[in-house]
């Protein structure tokens, strides 16, 4: 859940909207079985995967979330409504302090 708050408020002051390419950092257990992330769902009656995608929805971003099984594209399209409350959201942000979260693709992966 790293996001960097410098570039955003950049990219804010430009009108440049911000993409969450692939925000379920493709699964990885660190992100979706981290203790802040799955407390949040439990408050909000959510899995953590919709959780992180609310957030980011919350948070103004373009969500582009990767899924090839039909049921988890049906429940990322369904987001809609979701009312985070300001402890969540705290909570989560928090998240970005350190670079324990940050992850970042290869391009290695693509060629």
């Amino acid at each position: 859940m790293y996001h960097d708050n410098e570039a955003i408020s950049l990219c804010k002051e430009h009108n440049i909207l911000i993409e969450a390419y692939s925000p379920l950092a493709q699964f990885k257990k660190d992100v979706v079985e981290h203790p802040v992330l799955i407390e949040a769902a439990s408050k909000l009656g959510l899995d953590v995967p919709r959780t992180i995608l609310s957030y980011l929805l919350h948070k103004g971003f373009i969500v582009l979330p990767r899924s090839s099984k039909e049921d988890h594209i049906q429940s990322n399209i369904k987001l809609g409504g979701i009312s985070l409350p300001d402890e969540v959201v705290s909570s989560i942000d928090r998240l970005s302090v350190d670079n324990s979260l940050k992850v970042c693709w290869d391009s290695k992966d693509v060629l």
